[in-house]
């Protein structure tokens, strides 16, 4: 069986600035690298994983790819951490029917997140 989704990679100009957002916002603990300062990686969940990343090949921006976080305790929980961790939100707070809720912010990075949950 193959997957639709293995690795994700996490543009970033500061690192460790983006670390503290998203443990902050998705409330992940996140494993810097202690060999390479440039690389932070997320939790691997369901064989899924995904690292934050700074370097030539690693622009933050806000087009292209939209990658959405799971949040536990919902999306308006964790929207009300957003600005406060450097980011700002986009997109409020959405409901998308039977698939739950959703929101969009910007990272301190530049990039344009999504957030998901079943709780609003």
């Amino acid at each position: 069986m193959s997957r639709t989704l293995t690795w994700f990679e996490v543009p970033a100009t500061d690192v460790n600035r983006a670390v503290a957002f998203y443990e902050a916002v998705v409330g992940l603990t996140i494993e810097r690298n202690p060999g390479d300062p440039c690389q932070a990686f997320f939790s691997h969940t369901d064989g899924i994983g995904g690292e934050i990343c700074s370097g030539p090949f690693s622009r933050p921006g806000g087009v292209g790819v939209l990658v959405y976080f799971d949040v536990p305790g919902g999306v308006a929980d964790a929207l009300t951490r957003v600005e406060a961790a450097g980011g700002s939100i986009l997109t409020p707070l959405t409901n998308i029917g039977p698939h739950g809720f959703i929101a969009v912010v910007q990272d301190t990075e530049g990039n344009r997140v999504g957030l998901h949950n079943m709780q609003g």
